[in-house]
């Protein structure tokens, strides 16, 4: 059973008002490039250049997201506090083509077994992450060390999912993937931590009332709605049941929430039975366990400070984890960042 999986991580600052990014994008010899992607990660706000190498996006979003910047061929460019960063000119780098090294070693798992795992690992085993289809799952390079017994895959260009259970396409520009098995195997039951993080642009080719209404019971049971009833204090009108080791607790004995512009800034009370540092030295604050109807999950905080926005993001993703429900939870099950459930979806 997976121990951890820590989730694609975007970046959170502060702006809380609605605004215009502009910019350009040129190529190393200051050429105008047309067709380049420019994305807000996580989010269904996108464009591409025009002829002349502009771009603009209109975005509300309160969390400061990162300005992706993606063209076939060249390097991406990563803006953190894109909403703090218009106007911008910038210059596109040309890929370096790289022969990798080839290794000759005994394979014991065929590529068919290692791309099923992977497409496990990284879509879910869900509703929605069966119904996941990746377009171009021959450019995932896929390799297994059998001396760790740990699974990697790269991939040259952003990877195309389809997700009709939830009605979007997904491009995913994958940073880093990885599946650890406590001996060598490719079988689930095996696998005790997995990890993706990359980069995320949704766009939606379905929209009607039967797909809000799973998007809605979706957001309903995701980690963004749990952060969203914490900042809020909504515990008993989500029917959540927050609990410290096997008993059921008050969760405003345990943090402290408090109003910062448009967020919500979250406090966790140190944990005194946790009083000890981790062998990576990763400081650990906390540890908690959550009921909503069926669903159990247990959350580890590694930060005792974190904010969260109107949509449920939160500011420390990669310092705040999950194992049980919401741990099993991968692609396929994730909705973009600037999701809002529609009130009159039944």
């Amino acid at each position: 059973m997976n121990k951890i999986l820590l989730l694609f991580v975007f970046i959170f600052s502060f702006s809380s008002y609605s605004q215009t990014i502009n910019g350009s994008v040129f190529d190393e010899k200051k050429e105008p490039i047309p067709g380049v992607s420019v994305y807000l990660d996580g989010t269904t706000i996108g464009t591409i250049t025009d002829e002349n190498g502009k771009y603009s996006l209109d975005t509300n979003q309160n969390s400061n997201v990162s300005l992706i910047v993606q063209a076939l061929g060249y390097e991406t460019i990563i803006i953190d506090k894109s909403l703090k960063n218009n106007n911008l000119e910038l210059y596109l780098i040309p890929k370096q083509t790289q022969l990798k090294e080839v290794i000759v070693k005994k394979e014991f798992f065929t590529r068919k077994q290692k791309l099923a795992v992977f497409k496990e690992q990284f879509l879910g085993q869900s509703k929605a992450g069966k119904s996941c289809l990746i377009d171009n799952e021959e450019e995932i390079i896929l390799d297994y060390d059998y001396t760790t017994n740990v699974l990697s895959a790269t991939s040259i260009n952003p990877i195309k999912v389809k997700n009709p259970y939830l009605g979007y396409d997904v491009e995913f520009n994958l940073q880093e993937f990885y599946v650890k098995f406590y001996k060598r195997s490719v079988k689930s039951i095996d696998a005790i931590e997995s990890s993706f993080l990359g980069t995320t642009l949704y766009r939606e080719v379905k929209k009607d009332s039967k797909v809000e209404k799973i998007r809605k019971e979706v957001y309903q049971n995701s980690a963004m709605n749990f952060f969203k009833i914490l900042a809020n204090n909504k515990w008993k009108e989500a029917k959540y049941i927050f609990y410290t080791g096997s008993f059921p607790a008050n969760p405003e004995h345990f943090f402290t929430i408090t109003q910062e512009g448009d967020f919500k800034k979250i406090t966790v009370l140190y944990n005194d039975v946790k009083k000890h540092l981790l062998s990576n030295k990763t400081k650990f604050y906390a540890e908690y366990s959550l009921l909503n109807k069926k669903n159990q999950s247990k959350i580890m905080f590694y930060t005792n400070e974190f904010y969260v926005d109107k949509f449920g993001n939160n500011s420390n993703s990669r310092e705040i984890r999950f194992s049980g429900y919401l741990g099993t939870q991968r692609l396929g099950d994730l909705l973009p960042s600037n999701y809002l459930p529609l009130l009159n979806a039944n």
